[in-house]
């Protein structure tokens, strides 16, 4: 057993630090590559102190011991803010917005973990109000659920972050930000398995083994899973439009009213279809909110506010409704007869197949292959019919 926790943390160690190399090297001042650098290098620290703990290796043990001995107040904040962040910018508001979620963590490096290292390292300090902690289970409690009420904050403001995606890109990759979801629902699964531990543990029930190393091994499994998928989608770990489209936290923009007149609804409305009947804007696959608002000569907030409270639907859905319109008339088009389902969609303006059948079954209640198929037979009907008359 002891050979086989050996291995596995060595992989997690060798992973960790390739994952780090990695986003360190597509940083550049970006706060959530800075957050997921902090992230990385916190789950590294957290590694190397069980590999330590393993081989009792007490120096190593000691001096990762105080950084890791709160991680969990460090890397759910850490999880929540990376994802917060993805529509900032400015890093300097950013972290003086929201410096105050990493004081718990501080508290307890400075009350908690230090004194405790001190205290193992037999250096002669004395630090009595600590011996409560013997023994007890209370602190992992405290950690573990600290860390799984940030992760459900951090669950919420991801499902924010998707909504404003459809709000601004008419082109989303799935690969490109599902793993953040991903990253999220595996960490809640790692801490929940802690915790099950942790409260069996609580109840005076003892393991012949040390039930750290199965969250241990967790982590290194969600970090190969992370390397795995981040490194094989088109950027890793942060698609970069996402973070070009935020506007940096403080920036004036000219004031726009809440809400649009019924002759501005009207009349936006009116040159908004004219654009789209003929220009196609939606052929561009990489088509913004932004790219379309100066088309039709608005503001991206007036388009905004149009889509969403006058026409009922996100941009997202509204461009690719046109694009599935586009993807009808080819398939009526004998000139498009011999073309794939897939060569139809990129010249209608869809990027990826994911995204093209989705929609159009949302848009159509069915798949393509399936409209197609009758559509074919709706015209060998008529032939048929015509021929016989």
């Amino acid at each position: 057993m002891k050979l086989f926790t050996d291995f596995v943390l060595v992989s997690g160690i060798v992973i960790n630090a390739f994952l780090l190399f990695k986003v360190i090297r597509k940083s550049k001042h970006s706060i959530p590559y800075t957050l997921l650098s902090a992230l990385f290098a916190t789950s590294f620290v957290l590694l190397v102190n069980f590999y330590a703990h393993l081989h009792h290796l007490t120096g190593l043990y000691l001096v990762s011991f105080v950084f890791e001995d709160g991680s969990r107040f460090l890397i759910s904040v850490l999880l929540f803010l990376y994802v917060k962040s993805l529509f900032h910018k400015n890093q300097y508001s950013f972290f003086r917005r929201y410096w105050i979620h990493f004081l718990p963590y501080v508290l307890y490096l400075i009350i908690i973990s230090v004194p405790l290292a001190l205290t193992m390292a037999n250096l002669g300090f004395g630090f009595k109000y600590l011996s409560f902690l013997q023994g007890t289970q209370n602190f992992t409690l405290i950690k573990d659920v600290f860390f799984i009420g940030y992760l459900i904050k951090a669950l919420l403001e991801f499902n924010r972050f998707k909504s404003k995606m459809e709000n601004s890109y008419s082109t989303m990759l799935n690969r490109d930000f599902v793993w953040i979801g991903q990253m999220l629902m595996g960490s809640l699964f790692v801490i929940i398995v802690d915790l099950s531990f942790s409260l069996y543990q609580f109840w005076s029930v003892r393991f012949s083994f040390e039930s750290g190393y199965i969250s241990a091994l967790c982590v290194v499994f969600l970090l190969g899973y992370l390397m795995y998928f981040g490194t094989n989608q088109s950027s890793i770990f942060l698609p970069d439009f996402m973070v070009d489209y935020a506007n940096p936290i403080g920036q004036k923009t000219e004031p726009t009213p809440d809400y649009l007149t019924p002759t501005e609804r009207v009349s936006f409305t009116q040159k908004l279809e004219k654009v789209m009947e003929e220009n196609q804007p939606y052929l561009n696959e990489d088509l913004t909110l932004t790219q379309l608002a100066g088309e039709v000569g608005l503001s991206s907030k007036k388009l905004s506010l149009l889509l969403n409270h006058h026409l009922m639907t996100s941009f997202y859905d509204f461009i690719n409704h046109y694009r599935i319109e586009e993807v009808k008339g080819k398939m009526k088009n004998e000139k498009y007869e011999k073309y794939s389902l897939l060569g139809l969609a990129h010249l209608s303006g869809f990027k990826s197949k994911s995204s093209f059948y989705r929609s159009f079954k949302k848009n159509m209640g069915t798949l393509p292959k399936n409209y197609r198929k009758n559509l074919k037979k709706s015209s060998s009907a008529r032939t048929e019919t015509s021929r016989s008359t």
